[in-house]
């Protein structure tokens, strides 16, 4: 579980500290079997724009804010 907050326009980069920093583009909620309508963070999916041009989708755990 996670308390990390993205929303569009943040800066992040890998929790590894490899590669590229990247701009959030958008975040997507999964559907997960889940009746309620706030997802968990598993269930959320981060588009993020990296700065040597490719996009990604990433778990929330596995970003960091630059």
């Amino acid at each position: 579980m996670t308390d990390k907050v993205y929303k569009v326009d943040d800066r992040v980069k890998r929790t590894s500290g490899k590669g590229p920093q990247g701009t959030v583009k958008d975040v997507r909620e999964e559907v997960a079997g889940s009746n309620k309508g706030e997802a968990k963070p598993e269930e959320l999916l981060i588009v993020v724009q990296w700065d040597n041009g490719t996009c990604s989708y990433v778990a929330p755990t596995a970003l960091e804010h630059a």
